[in-house]
């Protein structure tokens, strides 16, 4: 069930990534790709934001910044971070690698509920990452619709533009877009992203593997025409 909400506030006072009945606010349908993928960067209706990106690690959601998202929050001191990427390959947390067991305590839907004492999620409770980049948007720019992009981010995240929550999404393996035409405005505008590395969708993605965190995908800008778009689901 995905849901379109009114999101003009601020910071998010629920656990979206703890709720079983939310997979994703404001996100646009899943559809079909018709790019190719060896020559987008040729297309100029594509901004590549990939880069660095300002980023601010926490070791459970209690010690995030919860206000990093706001115009007037200096992150300027902040690390860098490159995108895409994951946290842990970077030096931010612990990988950890699993095949036959949960990374954090088994207790559906929570994440953070008290694992061992001996295990990754005892001290790090859930980490989050905190991301910061900025846009520059034409005025050209602003006659078409932007559609906001991102490849492939694990677990769960919240974006928020110039201070405005866009939506909220997870499901690490597809991607996550949101139409973000009415957030932006000409000049640079703040583009703020809060991952969590664990959400109750992370009860569906347990393989063996090694458990990485972040946005580890393309984060894009498109710039298309105007055209009978699918609402928000």
């Amino acid at each position: 069930m995905m849901l379109a909400l009114a999101v003009d506030g601020q910071a998010q006072t629920s656990r979206d990534w703890e709720n079983p009945a939310v997979l994703g606010i404001n996100k646009l349908p899943y559809h079909a790709t018709l790019q190719l993928p060896s020559r987008w960067h040729e297309c100029k209706e594509i901004v590549s934001l990939d880069g660095e990106w300002f980023f601010h690690w926490s070791r459970k959601p209690e010690e995030r910044p919860v206000d990093f998202y706001a115009e007037h929050f200096d992150v300027s001191a902040w690390d860098k971070i490159k995108v895409p990427g994951n946290w842990q390959t970077q030096g931010f947390g612990t990988p950890i690698y699993t095949n036959i067991d949960y990374p954090f305590k088994r207790d559906r839907p929570s994440v953070t509920s008290e694992p061992p004492r001996d295990w990754t999620a005892y001290e790090n409770r859930n980490p989050v990452g905190s991301y910061v980049t900025y846009i520059n948007v034409t005025k050209a720019m602003l006659s078409q619709n932007l559609i906001l992009h991102f490849g492939g981010v694990h677990s769960a995240m919240y974006v928020w533009l110039n201070g405005k929550l866009v939506g909220y999404s997870q499901n690490s393996m597809s991607p996550a877009e949101f139409d973000v035409t009415q957030y932006l405005h000409e000049g640079e505008n703040k583009l703020a992203v809060e991952v969590y590395r664990w959400c109750d969708g992370s009860y569906l993605e347990d393989q063996d593997m090694w458990r990485l965190s972040g946005i580890f995908r393309e984060v894009q800008l498109w710039v298309r025409p105007w055209c009978i778009l699918p609402t928000t689901m």
